[in-house]
């Protein structure tokens, strides 16, 4: 009997298994690399003010449209995430310190379109070496 129970506590708990949650599945969760505007690591790591001139803001709308700082890269391209490629290898052609990228989106927004532009943004920015990824807005 106790090794029975021994045995379903082991299956249920889904010992010596690995998690396959993949950290895209939920759009509006940040993911690991990417840190919020109010979080603690911003207040501890970022003592210049942040506004427009510091930060680049990606934007995903609820029709899945892609702007940054406020320039609709969608009319540019097809989808406007060719565009955004454009925008993220150029910054990081910048000599200088490069200023912080932050992904906000509209409520409704498309969740695939919104792992698209977090996965461009991993790709081109190091998201998780760097600490330069927010997710969110200024206010």
């Amino acid at each position: 009997m106790r090794t029975a129970i021994l045995i379903l506590v082991a299956v249920t708990s889904g010992c010596g298994s690995k998690s396959s949650v993949d950290p895209f599945a939920n759009c509006a969760t940040p993911i690991p690399g990417f840190h919020s505007f109010r979080s603690r690591y911003f207040a501890e790591h970022w003592s210049a003010p942040i506004d427009g001139h510091y930060a680049n803001i990606v934007k995903v709308d609820k029709s899945g449209r892609i702007t940054w700082n406020g320039v609709d890269l969608s009319s540019m391209h097809d989808d406007g995430e060719a565009a955004l490629e454009t925008y993220l290898t150029g910054l990081n052609s910048i000599p200088v310190p490069k200023p912080v990228t932050a992904l906000d989106f509209d409520a409704g927004a498309p969740c695939a379109k919104i792992t698209a532009v977090r996965k461009l943004l991993i790709t081109h920015l190091h998201c998780s070496d760097t600490g330069k990824c927010f997710q969110g807005t200024l206010e």
